[in-house]
């Protein structure tokens, strides 16, 4: 969840993470905003241009005016939504424009940004800009514009444009409606850099037992604590993984942490050269070890790739029987497989067998 925060800043913001990690954000400015706003649309106008070009050489002929006029609206509608809600939906959460003026779109719930939140603040701006001011155009080419539909168009889409200055959090309509955030992106150094500044061989030594209680995904979070280096993140973290480790308190929660960042840099490294990985603490994998109960033909496990291996990890971890038992079913509809009854089990093994079948693959080069 986020929540604001106290102090002299009114653009920063507490930000707690599904893990319980508490950060602070910094919102995006209102001016911050429009500037990514107007490199988006000078690269989209760019783009119109050349597709206009394109589109008039292509369509010559009797009749082509009109179609010529059809394919221009469709392509301009489908570029303007397209071009926003394809980026945002990437894993920058961010378009061109906002990557330049260092922004990027969250979730202010503390989730994953979802596709259905994009697409809504997205979808919102048609109606707060785009809209208004494409039928007051059409109404200007006609002749028909009069001196009240140039207000009013005007009008609605300032009020929609500087909605953001009317609110603590900057936020658009599309904001409110979504449940989005735009904040600045901290600019860090890579995590090889983090690991850099550790001795090479970390002060504190810790037992394989310790080090695998966590994965790749604990990892990243605790390299972002280290990053901001706020006392009370650092001491809630070093206290959590002590307490699940058994290890005793020695009176320095930074040294630890960066110690057992680094420790588990190299345990996961090491197990990455064996083949073995761990995306998480509640690995998937280990509660299906060893070879799958189940066999799979190779025609069943072509049907799906790494991400959708990925979305199956998700499904098993989340452990909710009806989207198991409806994952499960389509598995088997499509893989021409009975139904035995059992459908965690199944999902399990599939899971298990999909990532070796994906393995091997990268493997030999395919």
């Amino acid at each position: 969840m986020a929540r604001k925060t106290g102090g002299a800043d009114p653009l920063r913001r507490r930000f707690v993470t599904p893990e319980g990690v508490d950060l602070k954000l910094e919102l995006g400015s209102a001016g911050t905003r429009a500037g990514a706003f107007l490199l988006d649309g000078l690269i989209i106008v760019g783009t119109l241009i050349v597709m206009t070009i394109a589109i008039g050489l292509l369509m010559r002929g009797a009749g082509a005016a009109e179609i010529f006029a059809i394919l221009w609206l469709i392509g301009f509608f489908v570029l303007r939504n397209g071009w926003f809600v394809m980026f945002e939906m990437g894993g920058r959460g961010a378009t061109p424009g906002k990557r330049v003026m260092g922004l990027r779109v969250v979730a202010r719930d503390g989730a994953q940004l979802t596709g259905g939140a994009v697409i809504a603040r997205n979808a919102m701006r048609e109606i707060e800009i785009f809209l208004p001011l494409s039928f007051l155009g059409y109404q200007t080419a006609q002749g028909t514009a009069d001196a009240f539909l140039v207000i009013f168009a005007l009008l609605w889409s300032s009020i929609f444009l500087f909605f953001p200055l009317m609110n603590r959090d900057r936020l658009r309509v599309g904001d409110l409606l979504a449940g989005t955030w735009v904040v600045r992106v901290a600019r860090q150094k890579l995590g090889a850099d983090l690991a850099a500044h550790q001795p090479a061989q970390p002060r504190r030594t810790f037992s394989a037992s310790a080090l695998n209680l966590y994965g790749v995904y604990e990892l990243q979070t605790l390299e972002d604590v280290l990053r901001r280096g706020r006392d009370d993140a650092v001491a809630t973290v070093a206290e959590t993984i002590r307490r699940k480790a058994g290890l005793p308190y020695d009176g320095d929660d930074y040294a630890f942490l960066s110690d057992y960042y680094a420790a588990l840099c190299e345990h996961l490294e090491r197990g990455l050269l064996v083949g073995r990985r761990r995306d998480s603490k509640s690995d998937i994998l280990a509660s299906s070890a060893g070879r799958p109960r189940r066999v799979f033909s190779a025609a069943a496990l072509t049907m799906y790739g790494a991400h959708q291996l990925q979305k199956l990890e998700d499904v098993l971890r989340r452990g909710s029987e009806e989207e198991v038992t409806t994952v499960a079913e389509m598995i088997r509809r499509k893989a021409g497989l009975p139904n035995d009854g059992d459908d965690s089990a199944f999902l399990t093994d599939y899971h298990a067998a999909l990532r070796l079948h994906l393995e091997r693959g990268e493997m030999a080069g395919r």
